[in-house]
């Protein structure tokens, strides 16, 4: 019996060991830039969830909601696009639709635009400066390409906010194409 203990003890060791080394390699331990870009990255989506937490979600929810107590349906960003596309509409009209101010929405959501613009700017800079490496490059430009369009949402709003009109409609949002690029990036870098 103890013949046979020692062996098997043994197989067993270098079976665990051989274990360990590819689960430290497939995590990227041993891959410096896979390190290098998940210490990149970590902080980033810290600041990307606190943009998203504060103004860039304070803006969103702001857009949508129901522009008053008489809103039959219309949501702020609806009052914004209607006051910037036709000029020679009295926002005003709007206001007794809505039972809202329409000038105190338009500073507001103008507050927040450009907040939520300015946040993803810098966030936009930080992210746009890293080199992902190759297994995780397209969920990376993916997620650059959405946060892009987030950026510009904003934009628009704080042009909407200032009553100017929208130069051309978007096309559908990076954001709505690559839903999934977010959630490999945050899987990738283990957050």
């Amino acid at each position: 019996m103890r013949r046979l203990a020692l062996p098997l003890l043994l197989a067993l060791g270098l079976l665990t060991a051989s274990v360990a080394v590819v689960a430290a390699l497939q995590s990227g331990l041993f891959d410096p830039a896979r390190r290098s870009y998940e210490s990149a990255m970590r902080p980033l989506l810290i600041g990307y969830d606190a943009w998203w937490g504060g103004a860039q979600g304070a803006l969103v929810d702001e857009l949508n909601s129901l522009c008053g107590p008489a809103a039959d349906g219309w949501r702020n960003r609806d009052v914004l696009a209607a006051c910037s596309a036709h000029p020679s509409v009295d926002c005003t009209l709007l206001a007794t639709h809505c039972g809202s101010d329409v000038e105190a929405l338009r500073q507001g959501i103008g507050e927040l635009s450009r907040a939520a613009h300015r946040e993803g700017e810098v966030l936009l800079e930080a992210l746009a400066a890293i080199s992902p490496p190759a297994d995780v490059g397209l969920a990376h430009a993916r997620f650059l390409a959405c946060l892009q369009a987030r950026v510009a949402d904003a934009g628009d709003v704080r042009a909407l906010a200032r009553g100017e009109p929208l130069a051309a409609p978007r096309d559908l949002s990076a954001c709505q194409m690559f839903p999934a690029a977010e959630a490999q990036v945050r899987a990738y870098v283990g957050q």
